[in-house]
């Protein structure tokens, strides 16, 4: 974003928006606009979110539409963030939102050897992969599953539910009838690189399209990555990471209860056709949960004294594999001609947001950029969500 985008959606704080919203303060930068905190000056208890995105940066590059839209779609879910504005200003366009708690990746940084208990582990996996298969049930595909893209609930009722958020590399992959039944979209030869290569899975990698197995690829990684508290690819390029996961994925799942490698069995059966069995999946984290001795109502690891473990999973050091930062970086691919999804030469890399920072107690920090790019794709090319 350059100077005269930032100047568009730098905010004076106190300033009102549509009458209604104050901005208390900034939050969040990234390279397609700002995150502010905001409060509802009719219901002065009410804080939010506002993401704004600069008019005219990019008439292909709205980020805001597609996160709109989805957001729209995913109103039922309990795992989703509500809309309570959306629209535009004078210079940008902005989405006021659920203002959430720290994200997955900022409480597993503060777990001893950044990693969770296998018990924290399983429940928020099944939290996000519930996440999943409502995004999945209005018909699209995250294509960046990973930690930094699940946060907490903030207000008091929602504090243990998982939010899945950042829907800006979705992709409708089907269509509905007036009967509801399903058509899905026809599988592109070859798909531009979606994704965070940490998280990603070999389909991604190897330019397939992506389909709804492939969330769930990314789902099994981030949960390995919860229980272990790394991954053996973590800090390897794209090339080097595709081939590790070729060749550690077998030896990675052996290290998890022998019902992740039923996951994983399963998974390896799905193509771009085949719905997932989430039942299935539910089911086989749920046998963890009880052969460990816990049940869904037991606090998470943060809930808990730091002293405090009841899990009988303990990887041993070797599995431990040593890390550096806990960065993650979501990649758009060049080398593909335009897409559905994607404008012609375009190369982006944009930093998680940290959610961290949407906390009302939270200290002002140096700004994070917004996760995730969007572009233009046939399905959005009719909507006006932020006019």
């Amino acid at each position: 974003m350059g100077k005269e985008d930032l100047r568009k959606v730098k905010l004076k704080i106190g300033s009102i928006v549509k009458n209604q919203w104050q901005i208390l303060r900034r939050i969040g930068q990234g390279g397609y606009g700002l995150v502010y905190q905001v409060v509802n000056m009719q219901n002065p208890i009410q804080m939010a979110a506002m993401k704004t995105e600069p008019i005219g940066m990019l008439s292909d590059d709205q980020i805001l539409k597609m996160e709109v839209h989805v957001l729209k779609k995913l109103h039922k879910s309990q795992h989703a963030c509500k809309i309570y504005a959306a629209g535009k200003d004078e210079n940008y366009y902005f989405l006021i939102m659920t203002l959430l708690s720290k994200s997955l990746c900022d409480l597993r940084k503060n777990c001893p050897n950044q990693r969770f208990s296998l018990a924290t582990s399983v429940k928020l996996c099944m939290q996000c992969l519930e996440g999943i298969e409502d995004l999945h049930n209005v018909g699209f595909i995250h294509r960046d599953v990973k930690p930094s893209n699940f946060a907490m609930g903030r207000k008091a009722t929602v504090t243990r539910t998982v939010f899945i958020l950042d829907f800006g590399l979705a992709r409708q992959y089907c269509t509905f009838d007036e009967k509801g039944n399903v058509k899905l979209r026809e599988p592109r030869k070859t798909a531009p690189f979606r994704g965070t290569i940490r998280y990603c899975s070999l389909n991604a990698h190897r330019r397939d399209e992506q389909g709804r197995h492939d969330d769930l690829w990314s789902l099994l990684y981030m949960t390995a990555e919860m229980i272990l508290g790394t991954l053996p690819w973590r800090s390897m390029d794209r090339a080097h990471a595709e081939s590790c996961k070729v060749n550690s994925e077998e030896k990675l799942i052996a290290s998890l209860p022998m019902e992740f490698h039923v996951f994983l069995k399963h998974l390896k059966k799905l193509n771009y056709n085949h719905k997932p069995d989430y039942n299935l999946l539910q089911s086989l984290l749920k046998q963890i949960l009880k052969k460990e001795g816990h049940c869904l109502n037991d606090p998470f690891d943060w809930e808990r004294n730091d002293s405090e473990s009841t899990s009988k999973f303990n990887p041993t050091a070797t599995q431990l594999m040593k890390s550096k930062a806990l960065d993650e970086k979501a990649v758009i691919d060049k080398s593909e001609k335009s897409d559905l999804n994607t404008r012609i030469g375009i190369k982006t890399i944009v930093d998680e947001i940290n959610i961290a920072l949407l906390l009302n107690e939270a200290e002002e920090e140096a700004a994070s950029p917004i996760d995730g790019v969007s572009r233009s794709d046939d399905t959005l090319q009719k909507l006006d969500e932020l006019k």
